[in-house]
């Protein structure tokens, strides 16, 4: 449950455990997304698009 837990937290995390605001929006655009979908709103891919472009953006991004 602890390992769940550390891969969870580290979805929305950097490498210092402080919250990523880019992975923190991507996620929030994508669940957006994917409710669009369901209650179709016009552009709903493109939401889902941006929200997880911008959380692989963000976890795949060298920090400095």
């Amino acid at each position: 449950m602890k390992a769940i837990m550390k891969a969870l937290h580290s979805m929305f995390s950097d490498k210092d455990w402080d919250a990523d605001i880019t992975k923190i929006a991507g996620f929030l655009l994508a669940v957006c997304g994917v409710v669009g979908f369901f209650v179709a709103i016009p552009e709903w891919s493109i939401m889902l698009l941006i929200g997880t472009t911008a959380m692989a953006t963000g976890k795949f991004s060298k920090e400095g």
